[in-house]
């Protein structure tokens, strides 16, 4: 299962720091990003703290950031100590 409680993902969390400054930097907010995903800023907010990106999602703040697909791992794989 990839997403869901039970999920490999759900058991981990991530540090999202890269990405919120890459989003900061290009969109100057996060409720402005949280737009362009066409994602309410809470649901955003909640993929940082509570859960990880659908594949979805992931493809489509690649694309608003022109994250390359070599770099994915550093922006959404990096594990919190």
């Amino acid at each position: 299962m990839v997403n869901g409680k039970n999920s490999i993902l759900a058991r981990h969390k991530f540090d999202y720091s890269r990405l919120r400054e890459l989003i900061r930097e290009q969109f100057g907010t996060e409720k402005a990003f949280a737009e362009a995903m066409k994602m309410e800023p809470t649901n955003l907010s909640h993929r940082f703290r509570l859960c990880s990106f659908t594949i979805s999602e992931i493809n489509r703040v690649c694309a608003l950031l022109s994250i390359a697909e070599k770099d994915i791992p550093t922006f959404f794989f990096t594990k919190l100590e």
